[in-house]
């Protein structure tokens, strides 16, 4: 590969994302659906596991805490999202630069542009993003490994702790890296997958041991499973946008494209292309391709379950603690997406190579831009659905009377609803962002509304809050959230009715969107977590923290020695 070549390789990853994310680098913070970021995010016991929340913002919540006492959270919010998605598909070009720049260049375009990043994107599910960027690259450290270059291991695990940012990212990079050991050296076989499930569990160990210890049982309503389950997109049925990696449960972020024949188009020239190029992964490397079109298939069964086989996956989620992560089976699409990159960068590289005409530009410059052409609405933030916003000064206002207050117990936000359509935020669902921006232990609702079916939460102290809102109004209201340990009530006006009499609580303070209140009387402790729970998830924070910091001291440590040896300057 010329000079010429690798620099646009090494450039064409991050100017995709540069076209998508540009309108995200404005001022302000992005709210869409889950993608919540504040000024200045506090740890509190949700955050390390043992508060009375089901753990799903562990551990992703802790490490934007850490981080943004180094770099403000809008700044950070940005560097994530570019950076998740650039690193995305360098690490796709990576996997096949050995094919040649042109097939770099495509599984760079397939990876990074694709429904299931535009629809996660939009759904704000970035920890996701996350790990599916660090997935190429456990890929690339898994084949150093099973040559038996056991100083790889490093690289892997460090791959690893990226992908474990979400539970479904390190269970995903958890079976990459696995079937990445498959064949190689078969007497060193049973080591490297040891080695491998060892720092696999080591790195997902924080949101795994908050899961296993949670009170109660890590399980799931049942009924979200249908609701969560594959939709249909347009002309493509419910399988067909599973196997063009679409069709996530909302249909309220799926790009306009998805609903037109482009979407049917895609699906048959991109699958003609990657079995063509599977064909040519398999006649190479026998073992890894059919390893990865294994997991390919997984990821396919997983996503459309939850469509095809609601009962069974019902029964699942509500019996097996932690299998609740399947209950939206289309996050297990990278799976499918990553072999899919790789297969189709091998057949356009091979479709360049043996072309010896005019046609070779023509047919690199298509193969390269064809994922972009079939989904357009992922460029400029979604087709602009994506947009920073400001926090009103009321938010900021109100936080400061919360700072000075002198008020037992936690923080209760109303109306009592998981999500808001504030008009600040022009109106865009998101959930509600009071939860972090506040500072203080705050209860806000698990509860979901999907097509307007309930989804019951699982954390007792927010059922408990429900059934007293419904039930009790004035002095008795104030009685029965001092009991259950609620010591001051924040009321987002614009974010609906408040369904509850307040007139027995004491207002503190009024702003243009926030109402803040203190409960008057006694007020009990909050529910605290059993000490053994606290010791079992600290441990699993100092397992898991040891294991990378080990791991990026021995990439460390390389690079310099190899720098020294070399005489070249360490980058």
């Amino acid at each position: 590969m010329s000079r010429r070549a690798r620099v646009v390789v090494a450039l064409w990853p991050w100017l995709l994302s540069a076209v998508i994310c540009a309108p995200l680098l404005a001022p302000g913070y992005v709210l869409s659906y889950d993608m919540v970021w504040v000024p200045n995010l506090t740890a509190q016991a949700d955050t390390w596991g043992w508060g009375t929340a089901l753990p799903r913002v562990v551990p992703s919540d802790l490490l934007v805490a850490v981080f943004d006492e180094i770099v403000p959270g809008q700044i950070l919010q940005k560097l994530v999202l570019v950076g998740a998605l650039g690193l995305a598909g360098a690490g796709a070009a990576r996997l096949c630069r050995d094919r040649g720049p042109v097939a770099a260049l495509a599984a760079a375009s397939l990876y990074v542009w694709n429904p299931f990043v535009a629809e996660r994107l939009l759904l704000g599910h970035w920890p996701l993003l996350v790990g599916y960027a660090a997935l190429p690259w456990i890929l690339v450290a898994g084949r150093r490994l099973r040559v038996d270059e056991w100083s790889a291991w490093s690289a892997l695990a460090l791959g690893l702790a990226v992908s474990a940012v979400s539970a479904v990212g390190g269970v995903l990079g958890v079976l990459v890296a696995l079937a990445s050991q498959a064949g190689g050296d078969a007497a060193s076989r049973r080591r490297r997958l040891g080695l491998t499930a060892a720092v696999g569990v080591a790195v997902n160990a924080p949101w795994f041991v908050a899961g296993l210890v949670y009170p109660g049982g890590a399980t799931t309503d049942p009924a979200a499973v249908e609701r969560f389950g594959a939709s249909s997109e347009g002309w493509l049925g419910h399988v067909g946008a599973v196997l063009s990696l679409g069709g996530i449960w909302n249909s309220e972020v799926m790009p306009d494209s998805r609903d037109t024949p482009i979407a049917l188009l895609g699906l048959v020239t991109v699958g003609v292309v990657v079995v063509a190029g599977w064909r040519l992964w398999l006649a190479a490397d026998r073992t890894e391709a059919l390893a990865f079109l294994g997991l390919a298939g997984l990821g396919v069964v997983v996503a459309l379950a939850g469509w095809a086989v609601p009962d069974a996956v019902g029964w699942l989620v509500a019996h097996a603690p932690g299998l609740g992560l399947i209950r939206d089976g289309t996050r297990f699409l990278p799976l499918l997406a990553l072999p899919a990159a790789i297969a189709f960068g091998w057949a356009a590289g091979a479709a360049a190579d043996r072309l010896r005409s005019p046609l070779t530009s023509f047919a690199a410059v298509l193969a390269v831009i064809w994922p972009l052409a079939l989904l357009p609405d992922l460029a400029w933030g979604g087709a602009g659905d994506l947009e920073p916003v400001a926090y009103p000064d009321s938010w900021y206002d109100t936080r400061d009377v919360i700072s000075g207050l002198n008020y037992d117990g936690a923080l209760l936000v109303l109306p009592f609803t998981a999500y808001r359509a504030p008009t600040w935020n022009d109106g865009r669902p998101v959930l509600d962002p009071a939860g972090r921006f506040f500072g203080v232990s705050t209860l806000v609702n698990d509860d979901l509304f999907v097509s307007g079916q309930l989804i019951e939460g699982e954390n007792p102290q927010a059922a408990s809050v429900q059934t007293a809102l419904t039930d009790s109004g004035g002095a008795d209201l104030a009685g029965e959230l001092g009991r259950l340990g609620i010591g001051a009530v924040v009321v987002s006006i614009d974010a609906g009715p408040v369904g509850a009499d307040l007139s027995g609580l004491d207002q503190v303070s009024a702003t243009a969107d926030l109402d803040l209140y203190t409960v008057p009387g006694p007020i009990a402790d909050p529910p605290q977590p059993s000490t053994s729970r606290v010791v079992a998830i600290a441990l699993a924070w100092i397992v898991a923290g040891a294991t990378t910091v080990v791991a990026i001291g021995d990439l460390a440590r390389r690079r310099l020695r190899r720098g020294t040896r070399t005489g070249a300057p360490i980058p």
